[in-house]
């Protein structure tokens, strides 16, 4: 990628991130992604203490190869001391299909004072598949992150 181009991204993202931050928008964290032809990644964001899972497919065809993808459930896991637990009031079934190239799921919004009764960490959960000439499916995870009540 040139220097040019590479500036010019950077200048974009950060124009970005002042309007979402200005907007007082949802700040993503706990951000986790996989693979490199079929990218998969988890996240949550917060606003006002209210938490979301999100999970992200994409076929990047890095290698040539186009597949369907889709993001089919998305949900906020805590950690309890001894293994990751769903938090099933936040799962949520993705029904909208196959795409061609990205998919993007969201888990039901939590609030931070049911999430921080759960475990003193949570994390996204994504179940995500893709198909074609090849085919996939997996559960992605985000990195895990202390629920707050501010954000």
């Amino acid at each position: 990628m040139s220097t040019s181009i590479r500036r010019l991204t950077t200048v974009a993202a950060l124009a970005a991130t002042a309007l979402t931050v200005q907007a007082g928008a949802a700040s993503a964290v706990g951000s986790a992604c996989d693979g490199t032809a079929v990218e998969r990644c988890a996240s949550l964001s917060v606003a006002n203490g209210v938490w979301q899972a999100e999970g992200t497919i994409t076929d990047t065809a890095g290698d040539g190869v186009q597949v369907d993808v889709r993001v089919d459930e998305v949900r906020i896991q805590a950690y309890d001391g001894v293994r990751w637990v769903d938090v099933l009031s936040s799962n949520a079934v993705d029904a909208d299909g196959w795409h061609g190239v990205t998919d993007t799921g969201l888990g039901l919004r939590r609030g931070c004072m049911e999430l921080q009764s759960r475990g003193s960490r949570i994390r996204a959960s994504a179940h995500v598949q893709w198909r074609g000439d090849r085919f996939g499916d997996t559960w992605v995870h985000g990195a895990a992150v202390a629920p707050t009540c501010s954000g």
